[in-house]
């Protein structure tokens, strides 16, 4: 899989998180200080992909919306093995109502 781009929000640490442009080859390195989001990228990713993250169960599913807010959203843009370029959205709120497109 190659991950093209993902924007979220309202998802844990981040109001808002855009990564565009992400290259096809090689390495990408997340880096700064602790507690800056670096995981938070990881777990947002883990949430787009397979509606939970590595670090909380679907009990605890809506804790994944940023403080204060009422609803999360991923988009992810990606190349699948197949060649096929595909992207997925996936929606959840404070009533645990999940979506999956």
């Amino acid at each position: 899989m190659i991950i093209h781009s993902m924007h979220a929000r309202n998802v844990l640490k981040y109001t808002s998180l855009r990564l565009d442009d992400l290259p096809a080859n090689g390495l990408i390195a997340i880096s700064g200080p602790n507690e800056s989001g670096k995981s938070t990228i990881g777990e947002t990713l883990c949430f787009a992909l397979f509606g939970r993250t590595f670090s909380l169960d679907y009990e605890d599913l809506t804790k994944i919306i940023h403080w204060g807010e009422t609803h999360c959203s991923v988009e992810v843009d990606f190349t699948a093995s197949d060649g096929e370029r595909y992207t997925l959205d996936r929606y959840l709120d404070d009533s645990g109502n999940h979506s999956a497109r």
